[in-house]
């Protein structure tokens, strides 16, 4: 083995990155795979995974908005009360 073979490429991590499967694929044949039903359904798998993540993303971001927001109208309220009712 030399050493030629040890060295990675970023396009090599780009392709582990998005299917590890197909970059197995090309290293061990020299040929890039087909586009087929098993493409197109690890595709449509990776996608819907995706989408998940988005939205989990999506609620967390409104999750710390609210909280923040609640949090500082709750300081004032408290501020209001202290300053002015006591």
């Amino acid at each position: 083995m030399d050493n030629s073979d040890l060295k990675i490429s970023a396009s090599d991590l780009k392709q582990w990155c998005f299917c590890p499967r197909q970059w197995y694929f090309y290293k061990t044949t020299g040929r890039k795979p087909k586009f087929n039903k098993a493409i197109k359904r690890g595709l449509d798998y990776h996608r819907t995974k995706g989408e998940a993540v988005d939205s989990v993303i999506k609620a967390q971001r409104y999750l710390v908005f609210f909280l923040k927001t609640g949090g500082s109208i709750c300081l004032l309220l408290v501020l209001f009360y202290w300053l002015f009712l006591l």
